[in-house]
């Protein structure tokens, strides 16, 4: 901005300045003259400079174009082109300290007596003075006018540009604090959560499955999935392809290996993996430890196994131990019979002898 102000003073022979809407200064002068320079030095110099930028750049923003005035300082023509970003004024260009209006030397002089300025530097100044006619001075108003819109424009474009950057930003600031919390998540799950591509090749590889299966991320991803045991290749393979048709697997008990060759009973559920249009590239494979379980199932059955033949053999024995009291029970009834029988015969016997 500085370069461009700079280069415009220059080639035009005018003195340039940008300044805010209060008329406080953005850039620093380019090409000011020698007289005004002289004028700023002064406390009631600089006011009365800043109070003209002010209200010629309010004119020129109540126009919406550039606007020149009689300079309520040196009484030079000064001019101002609004700069407006999106719709908003945001600065002025001002350009100007050209004695287009004949400001005499006497003037000049006066002026610097009341604002309290060397008269003496003053009017040596004022004899080097540059002198421009108006209408040379109108052609370099237009050629700023077109300066300000371009400036505008690159100002509204950067404006656009900045807050698509700010935009871009949050959303990867987002995307990035998404992505750990996944991390962490993932991480952290107790379950091996293992991504594979459509060719079985591990894309990831977590720390649970680093724990089951004893093989690091570094170890395995980018190569072939290393836990499947070759009498279960066909497994696997179906299950792969069946998630990939979008059928995915809840809970499938079966055995996978470990790195040191051992193997393990596992439970499976997978997820189909899609790319952003929607086809199926790969699956995600949920692998939990179920050796425990399994043992205390088996444990349980044996202990199941074991209580019945207990007590079948408990009933067995019960069922004799029946079968050996009931034939007791008859021998006893049949020798009481024989007892009764004796009895009655032996008293018969004393009736008749009787």
């Amino acid at each position: 901005l500085q370069q461009l102000q700079d280069s415009f003073a220059k080639v035009t022979g005018v003195a340039s300045l940008i300044t805010d809407l209060e008329g406080n200064p953005i850039t620093r002068p380019s090409n000011f003259s020698e007289i005004c320079s002289i004028v700023r030095t002064t406390k009631l110099g600089r006011e009365n400079c800043k109070r003209s930028d002010k209200t010629l750049g309010d004119q020129a923003i109540k126009m919406m174009k550039p606007a020149y005035q009689k300079c309520l300082s040196c009484g030079f023509v000064d001019a101002s082109a609004p700069i407006i970003v999106a719709d908003k004024h945001i600065a002025n260009w001002l350009i100007g300290q050209t004695n287009v209006m004949g400001v005499r030397e006497k003037q000049i002089i006066k002026y610097a007596d009341e604002i309290g300025a060397d008269k003496t530097k003053i009017q040596k100044a004022y004899k080097k003075h540059p002198k421009m006619s108006l209408k040379q001075f109108a052609k370099i108003l237009d050629l700023l006018w077109l300066f300000a819109r371009e400036l505008s424009d690159s100002g509204y474009n950067n404006l656009l540009l900045s807050r698509e950057l700010k935009t871009r930003k949050k959303i990867q600031n987002r995307l990035l604090e998404m992505n750990q919390r996944f991390r962490d998540i993932y991480n952290s799950s107790p379950l091996a959560v293992i991504l594979l591509d459509r060719n079985f090749i591990v894309r990831m590889w977590n720390v649970a499955a680093e724990n089951i299966f004893g093989w690091k991320a570094e170890d395995v991803v980018g190569k072939k999935y290393p836990v499947v045991p070759p009498e279960k290749a066909d497994e696997a393979q179906y299950h792969l392809e069946s998630t990939l048709k979008g059928k995915p697997l809840t809970n499938i008990e079966t055995y996978r290996m470990r790195k040191d060759g051992s193997t393990l009973d596992v439970s499976v559920s997978t997820a189909t993996l899609n790319d952003p249009e929607g086809n199926y590239v790969g699956a995600v494979s949920i692998i939990s430890d179920i050796s425990e379980q399994v043992l205390v199932r088996k444990e349980l059955k044996l202990y199941q196994s074991n209580l019945e033949n207990l007590v079948t053999q408990r009933t067995d024995e019960l069922e004799k131990a029946n079968i050996r009291l009931e034939q007791e029970i008859n021998k006893q009834k049949k020798a009481e019979q024989r007892v009764q029988q004796a009895l009655l015969r032996e008293k018969e016997l004393s009736d008749m002898k009787s």
